[in-house]
Order: structure tokens, then sequence, then C-alpha cells
């Protein structure tokens, strides 16, 4: 035992090095794209392969860089067509996922600013993002309007609080602990471009980024208060447009933009907007509040080849004035590959319908407003590291081979001992990994050794036994027989043996003889008497009366329903069914089976479509724990700041049935609309001032 105490030491050292080693060596992932299909109603956009719940359900998502929760859409939000869940990225069932837990209904923690709005039934479950990688407990959020036409995969390192729980986000909680996923918080992306060579899908990375994707830099920006990637836009010019230079952003219109995937647009102030207008030629609708094309169709080949020959020089430093500056190209299809199809708010076609070309240029009211959207990452590489507090914007590299050429670079943790690479093979070792591999070469030679020796000394040990149990054998019987061996004469321990004298023979007698001829007979077997025969004597119970026959007592059917009857609980799906066609001021989804129905009021039995309505009195206490902004902030969500986060959610308005296509009014409960938030413009905050020429003025 003593000679394996090195060898069990050895493995227990092994071990215990490839744990720390694998530990602390944590790689970035990356998350895979969907490439079968793209997905949108404002242009075409590469989503990624995201599974949530238990079992994993396929949900295919684009990424989010302002916020930190998961969007999945619900089953209201499509008619059960495979049409309408595969233009919307897939929907996501609560009710059969067996770890989903409700937090209740919140509104949308998307910026109100850029006219997001809506609710969310929220939850809690597991989010797979490759076939190894899953996260337990991660914010999801199932959505049902068309504001928000596909889910949406939240980079944002904010964690969320709820009246019971709070969570981390899901960036934090791949680096968190010693059985991190990913080396550090950190995140590379860029969205992909359809219009580049057989359609380059995006490239999405947790604890690193992708060096195969763009081109590097030395230039880095810090990320604002809120930990979001903020940057200054010093110009925009159009190179090329017909033979000249044209300034579309100049310095004086210059100001600090937010990069946020969220939207698709370039949020620009007005008249860095107008002056797009006016050198493109573009049409303004003021109920979309977007640019056209003349009579909003396809643009003529002239000018369309004219927009596609410009590339559009982006100018940035990490605040306004800074000496180190950063100049990044767009080419002319990152504007004109994008398209409105049927389902997007407000929009006049239907379902048959062709898309109709927009230019992705929105004005921003005032300096709140000021984003870089989603369409400005198809030609860019955005890094974001948040222990550091800083990110990087690159130019996108695009290759055919983007899917299979992967070069993912760790970004390690501030508190790592080793520098953050600059650049650097997936496939290289970390220092952990070669300190395992000598290690475990030592003790696989330790081993080997040890083992030699081990079988070496029990081999002489069986040696050495086998000698002493000969002789001690051979001694045996010459100490019977008292013949001599033919290895040597055995000496006796008292006096020699006596020999038999030449041919001898003298017989054993009486006792002593071993055989005997006797035979005797065994004596037979002692027959056991029979019981005598008498009457069976019958026992009862205490009490009993021996002239009544024995029996069971008559039991009634009440009797036994009421001791066996064990109904299962009731079931209840965990999963909400509102409907967009309950919300007259938002969109209906255009896949909707049911008919719109207004606010407040009931259909009538013919008219209310597969959902299970309820009728649900005054005295049910509905909307009794409801906030005076007529519904539960969500605990991001910025007019929050005077609202207690730990406020009970309001009480659910509505039953569903196991289809989930129960049509459901939430808008009373969950939506707060601008006319209930404020009651004048005097009394809105000047950062919500009013943005849009739809708003009321009342």
């Amino acid at each position: 035992m003593a000679a394996l105490t090195p060898v069990a030491w050895c493995l227990s050292s092994l071990l215990w090095v490839f744990y720390f080693s694998e530990a602390a060596a944590q790689s970035a992932i990356s998350v895979s794209p969907y490439t079968t299909n793209w997905v949108g109603y404002d242009g075409t956009w590469s989503p990624f392969t995201v599974k949530v719940g238990t079992p994993p359900q396929w949900t295919y998502l684009l990424p989010s860089t302002s916020i930190s929760e998961t969007w999945v859409i619900g089953a209201s939000g499509c008619d059960g067509t495979i049409q309408c869940q595969t233009l919307r990225g897939g929907i996501f069932l609560a009710n059969t996922s067996s770890t989903f837990k409700s937090e209740g209904n919140y509104n949308l923690g998307l910026d109100p600013n850029l006219g997001f709005s809506g609710a969310g039934y929220y939850g809690l479950d597991s989010i797979q993002l490759t076939d190894s990688i899953s996260e337990k407990s991660q914010v999801v959020a199932i959505v049902n309007e068309t504001d928000t036409w596909t889910g949406i995969l939240g980079l944002g390192p904010q964690g969320t609080s709820f009246v019971e729980s709070s969570t981390k986000p899901l960036v934090a909680s791949l680096a968190d602990g010693n059985d991190s996923a990913i080396p550090s918080l950190s995140y590379g992306f860029t969205a992909g471009a359809s219009y580049r060579l057989k359609q380059v899908p995006g490239s999405l990375t947790f604890g690193g980024y992708d060096a195969a994707r763009f081109e590097p830099n030395n230039v880095s920006f810090s990320l604002d208060s809120n930990q979001q990637p903020t940057v200054s836009l010093n110009s925009i010019v159009a190179n090329g447009w017909r033979d000249s230079n044209v300034t579309l952003l100049d310095s004086g219109e210059q100001g600090l933009f937010t990069i946020d995937s969220s939207t698709p647009f370039l949020w620009l102030p007005e008249a860095a907007a107008q002056r797009f207008e006016q050198t493109f030629g573009l049409e303004y609708n003021d109920t979309l509040q977007l640019y056209f094309y003349p009579n909003q169709t396809q643009p003529n080949g002239t000018l369309l080849s004219d927009l596609n020959a410009c590339t559009f020089d982006f100018t940035f430093s990490d605040l306004s004035g800074s000496s180190q500056t950063l100049t990044l190209s767009l080419v002319g299809q990152t504007f004109t590959s994008l398209s409105l199809s049927y389902g997007y708010p407000n929009l006049a076609i239907n379902s048959s319908s062709q898309p109709i070309p927009y230019f992705p240029v929105r004005k921003a009211a005032n300096s709140t407003q000021y984003t870089i959207g989603r369409m400005f990452l198809q030609e860019t590489y955005l890094t974001v590291d948040y222990e550091r507090n800083n990110f990087s914007l690159s130019q996108a590299i695009f290759s055919q081979d983007a899917l299979t050429n992967i070069q993912l670079v760790d970004i390690l943790s501030v508190n790592s001992t080793s520098p953050v690479p600059a650049a650097a093979a997936s496939s290289s070792l970390s220092t952990g990994a070669i300190a395992g591999i000598a290690i475990g070469a030592v003790c696989l030679i330790v081993i080997v050794l040890g083992t030699i020796i081990i079988l070496i000394i029990r081999k002489r040990r069986a040696s050495s036994r086998s000698a002493n149990d000969s002789n001690e054998h051979h001694g045996f019987i010459t100490s019977i027989l008292g013949k001599r061996s033919s290895r040597g004469p055995l000496v006796p321990e008292k006096g020699p043996a006596a020999e038999v004298q030449g041919n001898e023979i003298k017989e054993l007698h009486g006792s002593n003889s071993l055989v005997t001829t006797e035979v005797k007979e065994l004596q037979g077997r002692v027959l056991i008497p029979e019981m005598p025969e008498s009457p069976a004597n019958v026992v009862f119970g205490v009490d009993h009366d021996p002239s009544t026959p024995v029996e069971l007592p008559l039991r009634n059917s009440a009797d036994f329903s009421r001791d066996n009857d064990l109904a299962p609980p009731e079931y209840a799906a965990s999963s909400p069914a509102f409907s967009n066609a309950s919300f007259p001021n938002h969109s209906p989804s255009p896949f909707s089976a049911g008919p719109v129905s207004p606010l407040n009021s009931p259909l009538p039995g013919s008219e209310k479509g597969n959902g299970a309505w309820l009728d649900v009195s005054s005295e049910s206490g509905v909307g009794t724990n409801e906030s005076s902004t007529g519904g539960r902030l969500h605990p991001l969500h910025p007019a929050s700041r005077n609202v207690s986060r730990n406020a009970s959610p309001s009480t659910p308005r509505y039953v569903l049935d196991e289809s989930e296509s129960a049509h459901v009014d939430l808008r009373s409960s969950m939506l707060t609309s601008a006319a209930s938030r404020y009651s004048a413009d005097a009394s809105r905050p000047e950062s919500e001032a009013r943005r849009f020429s739809w708003e009321d003025t009342g």
C-alpha cells in the first residue's frame, strides 16, 4: 500500500490541476446564426439560434445591445400557421416548459424615447446558447404585439429585479463563478449583411470576439454611465455621389449617439435628416415618420445605381473635440437594401403586397433620441468589454466561409494575471492547459515506473513463497513415508525415520483399519401418530356474536367516492395570451384569427374566436393593486424612478385554455398611454417632450 501513495498523490494532483486550469481557461463561445431564414418586417436581418425552456424550444432572436432581457414571441402572436411562426422567428409556449417560473405582467424594458411601448408576460427560464452552454433562471418576456416583430436576445449588463426575486443578466451569468462559461463580461457582434456575397450572416461571441470578422484598429471608446456604447458622431460624408462628395452631417450637428441594435434606424438631428432628403430626393411620410423613394416605389435605375455607387463615411471620436478619431465606411446597399413588409405597424399593405423600400433615416426630436441602429452594424463590428468599461468599432470583413472560418479570441477578466490578448487563435493552448499537460506527462511516467516496480516485487515474493511451500510439502511427505527426496536429504525434527525392512508386510488390526467389510443396516423411521379427529373451533372477533355470519358490511358508493376521490389539481396555463386585437392604438397581429375588439367591450359569443373568454366582475378584485399609471412599469423603465419596484404586479385579468389562442384585453392593466401618463405637455419631463406628430397635445 505504501508503494501506491505516490501514485494516488499524483492522480489527485492531476485532477486538481485540470480542474483549476479548466476554470481559469474558459474560452469565448460563438452563438450560431440561423442561416435558413432571415427575419424582419423592416429589413432582412440575420437571427441567432437560442433554445428556451425545458425541454428546449427553438427560437431565432436578434441581439439587442441596450437591454439585458430575452424576449420571445408567444402563441397569441401568431394564428398557429407555420408561415407566421417562421416570419416571427418561432414561438415559445411557456406552459410546456417545466422550468418556467412566472413573475407577472410588466411594461417592456426598451427606451420609450424611441417610441417603443408594449407589455410582456415575464418569467424566469433556462436559455441554451450552444449544445453545452446553458444558463438557468434567466429573464424571459413573452410578447404578442407586433410593435416588436421578432424576439430579442439582450446583451446588456443590467440586472432585473422583481417583487420576490432579482436576476443577473445573461452575460454576467455566463461569466459568474469558478464554473463560468466565458472568461469575462464581454461580447463581439456584427449584424451580417444580406446584400453581401451570398448573404453573409451575423456573428455573436460571448467572452471575446471573432478576429476573422473585422479589421482591427487602435481606437477605443468608453461606455456611458449606463454602460451603453455611446460615441461622438462628428460627420457623415457621401463620397462619390454623382461625382462629388456631400457632407450630410457637419461638425455643428455633432453629438453623442448611442449604438443600439434594437432599432434598425439611424436617428439624426432634423437638419441632417433633411439634408439626406434634399440630396437624394427622398419623400417623408408623416404617418410612418420614415423616408421613402419618390412615389414610395422601388428607386429608379439611375437613383438606385447612384446610391449604390456611394460610400458613406462616418467619423467618430470618444468625445466631441477629441483628437483621436475613427472613420468607418458604409456602402450604398447598407441603405438601399431595406424594405418594409406586411405586418409593419400602420403600413397600408396586405399580405400579398410587395415589400416597400425605404431609407432608414429618422428625425430625432432631441439629443436623447440620437441613435445609431442595426443598419450601421451590417458594415461594422462592435466589441464591448464591460469589465474595463470600454468598447471598439471596426470595419467588418465579409467572406463566403464566415461560418467555418471562426477565429475566437478571449477577452480575459480584469482579475486575470494575463494581459488582454491583441489577437490569438482559438486553438492555442492556455498556460493552465500547458501546465496540466506537463504534470500529466510526469505523472504518467511515475505511474508506469511504479507499476513496473510493484510487479517485480510481487514476482519475487511469489517465487519465495512457492519455494517455502514446496519445502514444507516435501518435509511432510518424508516425515510420513520416510522417503528421501530427489532434492536432498530431509532432516526430521526428532531422530531418523524408521525404515520398513525388506518385503515384510504388516497388517493393520482392529479399529485402526481404515476399510471394513461389515455392513450395517440403517434404522427405520419412527411413525408419527395422527392427531385425533375433532371439530374445528371457529374463533370470532372481539364482541362478535357467533350466531351471526362473519361478513364485511356493505359500503355505499358515496362513502367510497368520498374516500377515493383524488381529483388532479386544476391546470392553468402559465403563458399569457394577450392578442394585438385588444389594443386599438397598436397594430393587430396580421395573422390573428379573431376580430378586433373595442377596448373593454366583450365580443359576442359567435365572435370569441378560438380563445376562452371570461367575464370578470368588479367584485373579482381585478385592478385593485394597479398603479396610478394604469399598469406595472418595467423595473428598468425610465419612468419607474419614482415608482416602487416592490409593488405588487397587476392581477392577471385572464385565464387561458391550453391552446393559448385566447384573445385577452390587457390594455387597461398593462399599457400606459401618453394621455394617461401625462395630463398635459406642460407636465411632461423635458426628456419625454412630444416627439411625434401623431401624439395628442391635450
